[in-house]
């Protein structure tokens, strides 16, 4: 009876562990699949550089080793070669790397293209809302986050429903801010 209920217990505790892994999987993947509504574009450029790069080899030292008799009366200079990895010689390599601006385009959900030139924006979602929120390069700090005094623009997107607000000298997001006088981040239906 009591190795029964071990057995018992032991099979509800493993499929209690199961089902909790189970949902914390799907929960991770509904959290990546909302985010990956939101593509950035950017403009990169290929740009050369030159890199020092060390070839290595081997190479030989001899090693002189004194070998004594027993009672030190006598004493002998032993030398052999020795191989060991060293650097030869070096080389200038010419390598490419691109170089990437801030993003100067979003779309989200395949449906609504966003305009951010001479903005840096961040992302998130809200119900089922995407929030963008863009940071002017110019009368701000470029960071993605907006304080009172930054030229800055909110987008929430729904579905394909684009609302927009701004800011400028205000603490809040408004539709019209009449301290903004930036040029402002666009926003278009794709389909």
């Amino acid at each position: 009876m009591k190795k029964t209920l071990n057995l018992l217990i032991l099979i509800l505790l493993a499929v209690f562990i199961t089902t909790f892994a189970a949902a914390t999987i799907i929960s991770e993947n509904l959290r990546t699949t909302q985010l990956s509504q939101v593509k950035a574009y950017q403009d990169c450029t290929p740009v050369l550089y030159d890199e020092k790069q060390e070839i290595f080899g081997t190479c030989n030292r001899d090693v002189t080793e004194t070998i004594c008799n027993e009672d030190n009366s006598s004493c002998s200079d032993k030398t052999t070669s020795e191989k060991y990895d060293c650097i030869l010689d070096t080389e200038i390599i010419t390598k490419s790397k691109e170089v990437c601006a801030e993003p100067t385009s979003y779309v989200i959900n395949d449906a609504v293209k966003l305009l951010t030139k001479d903005y840096v924006c961040d992302s998130f979602q809200e119900d089922k809302s995407i929030i963008i929120i863009c940071d002017s390069i110019y009368d701000g700090n470029g960071n993605g986050e907006c304080t009172s005094g930054e030229s800055c623009m909110k987008f929430v997107v729904t579905g394909k429903e684009i609302k927009q607000y701004e800011k400028n000298s205000r603490n809040d997001f408004v539709t019209t801010d009449l301290s903004f006088f930036l040029d402002k981040a666009s926003s278009e239906v794709l389909k």
